[in-house]
């Protein structure tokens, strides 16, 4: 089956959607469902994603996956966060880095992020259903000091359609590397990580409110500090919070 592209002008939530088509096999490989306006966009743990009707980029890709572990999976949100650099480079938006595991900011702003979701079947991951949420031609973002836009960011609006083109595409040409392994796409990821070698402030229930330095990832997608009178900790998401000033 050919793959599809699906636009909708409403939806609750695209992962949802293609959920839906999933099962009543409509979709394909590399098959994207966009829409318009998404009224229950999800992020990381249930955060919410709001977004303003017609001025960003909503969007699932379904991908089905061979060869990767449960152990290795984070390479999926690698893959990932490294192809909306790629899209984004494209573009000429300047600083753009990847806050662990999967924001991608531009300078000190949050202007993407990501959702994904897999089946497994017995050891391995079967499929993906990847959400992306990306501030475009939004500009005002009350209550949320360090998101920002494209629109902000490069002065002018951005062509959704066009991006969301850049987005599969680079999405589809990094996925066709998988055989490059873990350890080069750890080392890709690494080098545009947010904040990496540099004091940071932290806060979490293990350490309180403490300085640290990101050292990386390790092979589970855990966040890896050297924290402050403590030497290096591994974190998983929502024990730590890196603290941004606006």
């Amino acid at each position: 089956m050919k793959a599809t592209e699906i636009h909708i002008l409403e939806t609750q939530s695209t992962n949802a959607l293609l959920k839906t088509y999933l099962q009543e096999g409509n979709i394909s490989d590399f098959s994207i469902v966009t829409t318009d306006h998404q009224t229950e966009g999800r992020g990381q743990m249930g955060s919410s994603w709001s977004s303003e009707k017609g001025k960003n980029i909503a969007c699932s890709i379904y991908k089905e996956i061979q060869g990767i572990k449960i152990t290795e999976q984070f390479v999926i949100s690698m893959i990932v966060s490294i192809a909306l650099i790629d899209a984004l480079e494209e573009l000429m938006v300047p600083k753009l880095k990847i806050k662990w595991p999967n924001d991608i900011y531009s300078s000190n702003h949050k202007i993407a992020g990501v959702l994904i979701e897999t089946t497994l079947n017995g050891a391995e991951i079967s499929s993906a259903i990847i959400g992306v949420g990306m501030n475009v031609n939004q500009k005002n973002f009350e209550g949320l000091p360090n998101a920002s836009s494209l629109i902000c960011i490069l002065g002018k609006p951005v062509d959704r359609s066009y991006l969301t083109h850049l987005i599969l595409k680079n999405f589809t040409k990094r996925y066709n590397h998988l055989d490059k392994g873990f350890d080069y796409f750890q080392k890709v990821y690494e080098s545009k990580l947010y904040r990496k070698d540099k004091v940071s402030l932290f806060k979490g229930e293990q350490i309180g409110k403490v300085n640290g330095i990101i050292k990386g990832v390790n092979d589970k997608g855990q966040l890896r500090v050297d924290i402050d009178n403590k030497g290096e900790l591994c974190f998983n998401l929502k024990e730590v919070q890196l603290l941004i000033s606006s």
